[in-house]
Order: structure tokens, then C-alpha cells, then sequence
């Protein structure tokens, strides 16, 4: 038979700990630091928003542009298909087929908008509105061999990359306009569309 076990000793008590400190109540509000961190990235999103707004403005009007040069080579090529028409001997007949071959013409002298219509400050017939902003060239070549009676064209329209820049067009228009826009290619843009024009004779 087993003896009883002994009863244990009872534990000491705990020393009490002594109270914490209490801490002082916290500021209600911001501090400078998170209000400068929140107006830095604010100013962040402002940022970003505004520069995307900017690329879509340019794209947008880069776009308007293109259409509207697009436009002026078909109306540019219409003409010249027209005057095919009247291409019926051997002569080529004016005013623009009949001009040297191999080499660039100028459409005009002064800037275009995108109905092919200089200012009226430039011609009693022109448009009221100042959106000249395009200078039109094309190039003949009669051939020849098994193309006798074929003629190759290409339409060329230039305008200034910059939106903003108005007084740039008249710079690439007229006689010589294509050598002075390749001077400075990077300021320019531009299409270009071939064609070919055929006699019709009698």
C-alpha cells in the first residue's frame, strides 16, 4: 500500500508589477509627414493624368492630319486622272501633266487646307478659314517600251510635325519646297501615293 503523498508547498505570490505609465493622448489630425506624402502622391496622379490627356491630344490630332492629307492625295490624283481624259496624241495636255518630266512639282505656291484650297488672303476663291497647313507636290514620268501611253505619278503632301507651328508651311510649298523640308526632316511629315495615268485616244 502506498504512502500518502506529501501536500505541496504553496507558491509564493506574484510581486505585484508596478502600473504603466500612462501615455498622453494622441493628436487628433495629421502629421506634416503624412500630409506631404499625401500631396506628393497626389501630385503624382495629376501628373500622370494630365501627360496621358497630352499624348491623346497629340494622337488625336495626328490622326485628323493624316485623314486630311489622305484626302488631299485623292483629290490631288482625281485631278490628274481628269486631265488624262484629254491626253489623246502624243503631247501631254496642261496645266500639270504637261510639265518636265522626272522631276517634283509644286500643286501651288501657298499652304492648302485639307479641301485643297489656299487662303482667301492668297486667291479671291480660297477659304476663310486659316487651316492651310499642308503643301502638295507630284511627279510625272511617261514610259515607255510595252507602256507606251502610260504615264507614272506619285503625290506627295507635306505638313509641319508640329501642331503648333503655322508659319512652317508655306516654308516646304512652291518651287523648291521639298529640297528646303529635307533640310530639316525631323520637323516634317509625310505621304506619298503612287499612280499611273494612261492616253486616251480618239
Amino acid at each position: 500500500m502506498q504512502s500518502p503523498r506529501p501536500p505541496r508547498a504553496a507558491r509564493p505570490p506574484r510581486a505585484a508589477r508596478p502600473p504603466r505609465a500612462a501615455r498622453p493622448p494622441r493628436a487628433a489630425g495629421f502629421s506634416i509627414i503624412e500630409a506631404l506624402f499625401a500631396l506628393v502622391v497626389t501630385l503624382v496622379g495629376f501628373v500622370a493624368v494630365f501627360s496621358m490627356q497630352s499624348t491623346q491630344m497629340k494622337t488625336s490630332v495626328s490622326a485628323r492630319e493624316l485623314s486630311a492629307a489622305s484626302n488631299l492625295v485623292e483629290r490631288v490624283l482625281s485631278q490628274l486622272h481628269k486631265e488624262s481624259y484629254m491626253w489623246t496624241g502624243a503631247a501631254l495636255p496642261p496645266p500639270h501633266l504637261n510639265q518636265p518630266a522626272g522631276a517634283w512639282h509644286a500643286w501651288g505656291e501657298e499652304p492648302l487646307d485639307h479641301n485643297l484650297q489656299p487662303h482667301r488672303a492668297a486667291s479671291p476663291d480660297g477659304s476663310p478659314l486659316r487651316q492651310q497647313r499642308f503643301c502638295v507636290h507630284y511627279w510625272l514620268s511617261p514610259l515607255g517600251g510595252l507602256y507606251e501611253g502610260l504615264l507614272s505619278a506619285r503625290v506627295r503632301v507635306l505638313w509641319p510635325r508640329d501642331p503648333m507651328d503655322t508659319a512652317a508651311a508655306r516654308a516646304a510649298c512652291g518651287a523648291g519646297g521639298l529640297d528646303r523640308a529635307a533640310q530639316s526632316p525631323a520637323r516634317w511629315q509625310s505621304l506619298t501615293a503612287p499612280a499611273v495615268l494612261r492616253r486616251h485616244p480618239l
